[in-house]
């Protein structure tokens, strides 16, 4: 069930808890071995709900992709990282509608086409 979060519009009681369920590293370059605190590895992260995918934007320029077809254990595939080339990734969105990823860097305009 989806939690409904309390706001101005009153969409309903804010949750009392929230159960811990995993935790996934993700790495700020294209290995696995890439971690370290304070590299800015999530700036920014979305979750496709009907992939069952969160992407994540580094700011060392590297999209990566987290599976969460397991909730409990969510695993980093390093095979479907994309190397933005240095660019600081600033945003992510997914449209899933279109089969859309959509990532925002500052400074320049890149082309990136890959596989789907």
């Amino acid at each position: 069930a989806v939690p409904s979060i309390s706001g101005p519009s009153g969409l309903g009681p804010a949750p009392a808890s929230f159960d811990f369920v995993s935790r996934v590293y993700v790495p700020y370059g294209l290995s696995a071995t890439d971690l370290a605190f304070g590299m800015g590895a999530a700036e920014q992260i979305i979750y496709d709900a009907t992939e069952r995918y969160a992407y994540a934007v580094s700011e060392q320029g590297v999209l990566n992709v987290v599976d969460y077809a397991d909730a409990a254990a969510p695993v980093v595939v390093t095979s479907l990282a994309v190397d933005l080339r240095g660019a600081v990734a600033t945003d992510v969105e997914i449209c899933p509608e279109r089969g859309l990823l959509l990532v925002s860097v500052s400074g320049e305009v890149l082309n990136i086409r890959t596989a789907r």
